[in-house]
């Protein structure tokens, strides 16, 4: 349903189809364990964040925003992955 419905929503719009994506994901991680929300939606803002800086930088130095940008969820990603953030995983 998520797919089918997001594809729908690609041809009428692509940012309504990102927003019902993004959408069901929160839905999906928040059913499953109401504690994944807050770590999916500092992450998703940090990325977003990061981004922008992409975006908005000086050629040289975009490199540097998108080093720490992949190191920083790669970080995340260990730590859940050793169980170092909190209880949650």
């Amino acid at each position: 349903i998520v797919v089918a419905v997001f594809f729908w929503l690609g041809r009428l719009n692509r940012q309504y189809a990102a927003a019902w994506l993004a959408a069901a994901s929160l839905f999906f991680y928040g059913y499953w364990d109401h504690r994944y929300l807050l770590l999916l939606g500092t992450s998703i803002a940090f990325n977003y964040w990061m981004g922008y800086c992409i975006g908005h930088a000086p050629q040289p130095i975009r490199k540097t925003w998108l080093g720490l940008a992949i190191g920083s969820d790669l970080a995340l990603l260990a730590l859940l992955s050793a169980g170092q953030v909190g209880d949650i995983a």
